[in-house]
């Protein structure tokens, strides 16, 4: 319980620093796209309505910005934020076995 309890607030406190942060990127794309500072890299978000956080410095450069959504968009494509979120519950519930651990960390790299 505490593990899927520390999931929970850090995936909360970082989607509410997100929220605060955030400015609509208006791209014709079809899941919202936001430029944040808080983001240390671009990043995909949300389960029921994923979006893409964007760098300042990916956002005001047009060839990263069209590779970084490229790679973005395959992340929703493949389902990945629901993936990781799986990932999650099978750490909570599995937490005593490194065997898990290991293979989340495997499964995270693969999505990559």
């Amino acid at each position: 319980m505490v593990v899927g309890l520390w999931f929970l607030f850090t995936n909360l406190r970082f989607w509410l620093r997100l929220r605060r942060s955030r400015r609509v990127l208006a791209l014709d794309c079809p899941i919202r796209v936001y430029v944040t500072g808080v983001a240390e890299t671009p990043c995909l978000f949300g389960l029921i309505r994923p979006a893409v956080y964007l760098t300042p410095e990916v956002a005001e450069d047009e060839v990263a910005l069209r590779h970084v959504l490229a790679h973005e968009l395959t992340h929703c494509r493949h389902w990945d934020h629901v993936w990781s979120v799986l990932r999650c519950v099978c750490l909570a519930v599995h937490w005593y076995n490194p065997l898990v651990w290991l293979a989340a960390s495997l499964s995270r790299r693969d999505a990559e």
